[in-house]
């Protein structure tokens, strides 16, 4: 089957304030004819909400408006923009689909029994360690924070939770050949101050994250222990804006994780009156698609991939005066998607380190295939006028729990 013909759509990145609606930003001028990506990554790519590094083949090429590659460009420009060549938003969609998407989203929450005995527990946890550990606070992080949380895969399997326990500012890491306090000292005491009860259960942390991993005995529930210091040196500090926290990272050094800004950041941006909450929805969507479909990416890697993607989107459509369903939403990101899966991503002004897939060499190129070819199969469905097609043709794509014709019809 053809795909239908597509065209440019200028996507802006790296405003979070919002775009300027009614106008269009100037492209670099680097044809967008890149035989295997079909992305010209313009000026201002230092601005840009996913930084993608320099490694792009389009990059390498003269900028057309000031001569110089992609790399002294990027330093001498300021506007941000990405073109790829992506399907126009529609002027409608049919609402069966639209409604299955919100079907299908509401099914991804957590069983509202599940989440009121995930809250009960975390709160027991958090009173525990508050009186063994004087001085400390404990706090949710992750995916319960940015409000990105769905369901486990299976309703036995057990629902986890990310939680900061904070033991005191410090101000920066020890120098060179001077005594501080190690990652493993600090994991250590947490451990010992979670034996005393007889109700948890310690489990084998994950391997790229230092954390302490405890499970209830008796209930389908976990939590991983992030153990820190509120980092007040002046690298990691700003006038305004939440703190930082120094971390134990994967080689045992202690690291900077700046989850109060990176969760913010992608509050505002669900929150931007073009936006309308579909960001949060999008990474839901993506969440579950991904996993459903086998692939490994990691959690925020996928979340901060599509802050960097949908507020562009949706800003480009407004400022065209285009109006949109979920799906159409979904499919383009899907669209851009590939090519940012070979890089390392942050979130602007984070002071957290940058965000790996978590795949390796090989698995990057075949996810980035994968995700290609799906996006056609994607855009075709958001354009599928029969409704039952619609919503057979993306029950096929999520598999379960996305729901059949006649559950929304």
């Amino acid at each position: 089957m053809q795909v239908p013909p597509t065209f440019d759509v200028v996507v802006m990145l790296g405003n979070s304030g919002g775009s300027r609606r009614g106008t269009r930003p100037q492209c670099s001028g680097i044809p967008a004819t890149c035989q295997t990506t079909r992305v010209c990554v313009p000026h201002g790519l230092q601005d840009l909400q996913v930084r993608v590094g320099l490694d792009c083949r389009c990059t390498r090429r003269r900028c057309r408006r000031c001569g110089d590659r992609g790399d002294r460009c990027a330093r001498r420009w300021t506007e941000a923009a990405s073109c790829v060549s992506v399907a126009a938003a529609p002027s409608r969609m049919t609402s069966v689909a639209s409604q299955a998407f919100r079907e299908y989203l509401s099914r991804l929450e957590l069983n509202p029994a599940r989440a009121e005995q995930a809250a009960t527990s975390y709160n027991f946890v958090k009173t525990w360690l508050e009186n063994v550990l004087p001085g400390a606070s404990v706090r949710r992080i992750g995916s319960f924070q940015r409000q990105t949380k769905i369901r486990p895969f299976a309703e036995g399997h057990e629902v986890d939770v990310d939680a900061l326990v904070c033991l005191g500012a410090v101000e920066g890491l020890a120098p060179p050949g001077t005594r501080g306090i190690s990652t493993e000292s600090v994991l250590e005491s947490l451990r010992r101050a979670l034996a005393q009860h007889g109700r948890f259960r310690l489990m084998h942390p994950k391997k790229d994250a230092p954390t302490v991993t405890l499970g209830y005995a008796d209930e389908a529930f976990s939590v991983e222990l992030v153990p820190a210091f509120t980092d007040t040196s002046r690298y990691s500090t700003r006038p305004w804006g939440p703190a930082c926290y120094l971390v134990p990272g994967a080689d045992g050094r202690w690291i900077r994780a700046d989850y109060d800004h990176d969760a913010q950041y992608i509050s505002s941006l669900n929150q931007r009156a073009d936006v309308a909450g579909d960001l949060v929805r999008v990474i839901k969507l993506s969440k579950a698609w991904f996993r459903a479909s086998g692939i490994g990416l990691k959690s925020f890697f996928i979340e901060v991939l599509a802050a960097g993607l949908v507020p562009g989107i949706l800003a480009d459509w407004c400022g065209r005066g285009r109006t949109w369903e979920l799906p159409h939403v979904f499919a383009a990101f899907l669209a851009h998607a590939p090519e940012f899966v070979r890089v390392p991503l942050i979130i602007p002004g984070s002071f957290s380190e940058q965000v790996e897939s978590g795949l390796n060499g090989l698995e990057r190129l075949q996810v980035e295939d994968f995700i290609r070819r799906q996006s056609r199969r994607a855009y075709m469905l958001a354009f599928e006028a029969d409704p039952v097609a619609a919503c057979e043709g993306w029950r096929d794509f999520f598999h379960d729990p996305f729901p059949a014709l006649a559950s929304v019809a």
